[in-house]
């Protein structure tokens, strides 16, 4: 008995010093596996918002109108591919009477059949629609309604998907829809500033405005811009030649956002000023309108357009 619990007080410090010896290199460079990582699914990027720059224009019976569809929540560097959809609906105003059931995109002057695609850079669309002299001179306003669908992206929803056109007789109305035509001088005198220019539809058609209630001395300012390279042609003309003088010049914006002078036109009153140049994609141009002078009491009225060459 005594020599059993000696052999098991040896085999108790035999196991206590191997316990108590120092751990070797190799044991102390072991550690613990890194628990595996696993690659988390990314987040879905939002789609693009898309939407109509304003929900309610108003045209005057007989003239066009230029509607844009924006995309309005992507980075400039990033690539879209967007179908937009156009559903015209009548409302007190009637199709074809008061106006065409079928649009036109700007861009290539083609009517709209089906879904449009706007691809890779493209960042707005413009429509026109035609509206039609009905020749009765006793009816009041009139309006009709487009609505977008869009594949790909999402509606603006502070703006719905639906535009309201309404169609008056009088030109008294005339200031109230400019925004929408491929020219526009509605925010006088505010607009008589480059970053407040309007909007310059290229291959928009021709548009009207004036320097009504203004000064000679004054200027009209114009944004305008394409998606790919190519050649342009501002044209501007004088639609009261015996009573004003109107000068054309054109400039780029730079990357800070101010702009540099590029070219002019200052042909005397009776000759329409023209400016042709190469557009580079994506780059920002500024058309002024500048009102030289007044030899009558007539409001300054003149037409600008600008045209794809």
């Amino acid at each position: 008995m005594q020599k059993f619990q000696r052999l098991s007080l040896v085999l108790l410090f035999i196991s206590l010093s191997l316990m108590l010896q120092p751990i070797s290199h190799a044991q102390q460079d072991l550690k613990s596996p890194a628990a595996p990582t696993i690659d988390q699914p990314n987040a879905l990027a939002a789609p693009p918002v898309i939407g109509w720059d304003q929900i309610a224009a108003t045209v005057i019976e007989g003239q066009d109108l230029i509607l844009a569809v924006r995309v309005k929540s992507i980075d400039p560097g990033d690539s879209v591919d967007i179908g937009i959809t156009y559903e015209v609906y009548n409302g007190t105003a009637q199709s074809p009477a008061d106006y065409n059931r079928t649009l036109t995109l700007v861009s290539n002057n083609q009517p709209i059949n089906g879904t449009v695609a706007m691809r890779g850079a493209e960042r707005v669309q413009y429509i026109k629609v035609d509206t039609n002299m009905d020749g009765n001179n006793n009816e009041g306003l009139e309006t009709f309604f487009i609505d977008i669908s869009v594949a790909g992206a999402q509606i603006d929803p502070s703006m719905g998907n639906r535009v309201t056109v309404t169609i008056a007789k009088d030109q008294k109305f005339y200031p109230a829809f400019a925004d929408f035509q491929g020219c526009s001088d509605v925010a006088e005198p505010t607009n008589n500033n480059p970053n407040n220019g309007a909007l310059l539809a290229i291959n928009g058609g021709t548009c009207q405005s004036d320097f009504a209630n203004e000064i000679p001395g004054d200027s009209d300012y114009y944004l305008l811009s394409q998606a790919t390279n190519g050649s342009l042609r501002l044209l501007l003309a004088n639609v009261t030649p015996n009573q004003h003088d109107f000068n054309l010049y054109l400039y780029r914006q730079r990357t800070d956002g101010s702009f540099e002078f590029l070219q002019q036109s200052t042909n005397q009153a009776q000759i329409a000023d023209s400016i042709s140049f190469a557009a580079t994609a994506n780059t920002v141009y500024l058309a002024r309108v500048y009102w030289v002078i007044s030899t009558g009491t007539a409001t300054p009225v003149y037409q600008l357009s600008a045209t794809a060459q």
